[in-house]
């Protein structure tokens, strides 16, 4: 009897199980940080947006799909031709959707989308108002979007990018989030030295000061709280101590792919424009020059540190970009861990 020929492969690399689209570098914020650099039109057409789902075919088991920009809420129709796609793909394996956006456009159209599709919504925030007017600008759009959220018992997670301007902010971003029944929980990205560099990373001996407050606001909001409010970054620790380790993410592990709005391929949104990382396009994939795994978290205290063989490791695209910062985030590390900076 012959044979069924062999399934030919659409895409000559590993089918990702987290697909991350860059629908658009178009954003109405000019964040001193921001690692896109500067804002232009750009924005994915529906055809690549369609090429870029059809990787997921590839794959079996669980997928994970992040929608983001530049800032998503600027092109709806993108954005709900991207959940309609989803949940094509949905129908033959299991995924979750989510959005990260500045909130700032946020309504009641939006939330409705969010509801059909069951998105999970991430937002973007650096602390308190008068700080995070500081670092991203409109904060009164910003705030009364949460407000809305509140209202509309919708939930979210926040992600805070750490700098020497709002680190000894962020205890007080813990207990005013922990207020949100809403919100469920809240990721550190240090800063990185990429793009726009209008700011500067903390210094190593306040950020570990900061975390302990961290930690204590943390133990504060969770007495009183029927969902705990997690700490992204306090999480990884616990599973690392739990001999639960590894690599740091999904785009050492080859995984993680994302998608620009040309259809350019990087193994994660903080790596996209850089060569040395490239995965070539949609048309044609191929092999990087090197992979984010070949970064890893290793300086000359590390033998000495009692987290080691227990330390969750460092984004490895930070790791290359803040040269000579490499052991900033042990600090943060050891002060969620109740550990002393200088041991």
């Amino acid at each position: 009897m012959p044979q069924a020929p062999e399934k030919r492969r659409l895409f000559s690399l590993p089918a990702p199980s987290r697909l991350v689209l860059i629908l658009t570098r178009r954003c109405n914020l000019g964040c001193g940080y921001c690692y896109n650099g500067e804002a232009d039109e750009s924005l994915m057409s529906r055809e690549t947006l369609e090429r870029a789902f059809a990787l997921l075919a590839e794959g079996e088991g669980p997928f994970g799909v992040q929608l983001t920009g530049g800032e998503p809420l600027l092109v709806p129709e993108l954005v709900e031709r991207a959940c309609a796609l989803f949940k094509k793909a949905g129908e033959k394996r299991p995924g979750a959707l989510s959005l990260q956006t500045n909130l700032t456009l946020l309504n009641e159209d939006w939330l409705d989308l969010f509801r059909k599709y069951r998105v999970d919504l991430g937002v973007s925030l650096d602390g308190p108002p008068e700080i995070n007017e500081r670092q991203r600008g409109k904060s009164r759009e910003l705030f009364r979007s949460l407000e809305l959220l509140r209202q509309s018992a919708f939930p979210f997670s926040a992600t805070a990018v750490v700098t020497r301007e709002n680190c000894a902010h962020l205890g007080a971003l813990v207990l005013f989030l922990g207020g949100f029944k809403e919100a469920r929980g809240l990721g550190l990205d240090l800063l990185v030295k990429k793009g726009r560099r209008g700011l500067s990373p903390p210094r190593a001996p306040a950020l570990n000061e900061a975390a302990g407050k961290i930690r204590e606001s943390l133990a504060l909001v969770n007495r009183f709280r029927f969902r705990p409010f997690r700490l992204r970054e306090l999480e990884m620790l616990r599973k690392a101590e739990k001999g639960g380790g590894g690599s740091f993410c999904g785009a050492c592990r080859g995984t993680t792919l994302a998608v620009t709005p040309e259809g350019e391929l990087y193994p994660c949104a903080q790596a996209a424009g850089e060569e040395e990382f490239s995965l070539g396009g949609l048309e044609r994939p191929r092999a990087p020059r090197k992979s984010p795994g070949a970064y890893e978290l290793s300086t000359a205290k590390c033998l000495l540190c009692p987290l080691h063989g227990r330390c969750p490791g460092e984004c490895p695209t930070r790791l290359r970009f803040n040269r000579g910062e490499e052991d900033l985030v042990c600090s943060l590390y050891r002060g969620l861990s109740s550990l002393p900076l200088d041991l």
